[in-house]
């Protein structure tokens, strides 16, 4: 017979029900490389501290995949497309400005800068089109310095150079 759960494991269970689930795990070709088995785990770690509600939360890693909350909406560039008109209202462009950069903001204060700021990795959601910040995989942090990469037609002029970088960096 099977034991009976503690309310502690009760109420993780209702979270975790209650949280949507989004996994991100190494494509296969990289299963087997140390480094980008390290980056994953670097991603997690800086991820599962941070606490804000315009970055995308962190939950658990198991076996070289991440757990993290869904965000039901679409990245920034298929938002554009489907609402073309929608930053043309100053209230919605200063919603979005103010939570891209409350969530900036947090990250900076916490000693991480995201590295890879896209519109590939800022989603709005379906309801309230609230921002949210994903994808911390190039990230750097005063814990984990080094970054494995960035994405060169959005890379700041410093890190294509192999300069160093710093909050500036995430605003370029």
């Amino acid at each position: 017979m099977a034991r009976e759960k503690t309310p502690e494991e009760n109420a993780a269970d209702n979270e975790r029900k209650q949280l949507a689930e989004e996994k991100k795990k190494l494509k296969k070709e990289h299963e087997d490389n140390i480094l980008f088995r390290e980056a994953l785990r670097k991603e997690f770690e800086i991820g599962f501290r941070l606490e804000h509600p315009n970055i995308v939360r962190y939950v658990s890693f198991h076996n070289d995949e991440i757990l993290m909350e869904y965000v039901d909406g679409e990245d920034l560039l298929a938002f554009l497309k489907n609402h073309p008109t929608y930053f043309e209202d100053a209230e919605h462009f200063d919603k979005f400005v103010g939570q891209l950069l409350s969530a900036l903001q947090y990250l900076h204060e916490n000693q991480v800068l995201h590295l890879d700021l896209k519109p590939e990795n800022i989603m709005l959601t379906r309801i309230g089109y609230d921002v949210k910040v994903v994808d911390l995989g190039c990230c750097y942090s005063d814990t984990f310095v080094d970054s494995t990469g960035y994405t060169t037609q959005y890379a700041a002029p410093e890190q294509l150079a192999g300069r160093k970088v710093d909050v500036r960096t995430d605003i370029y």
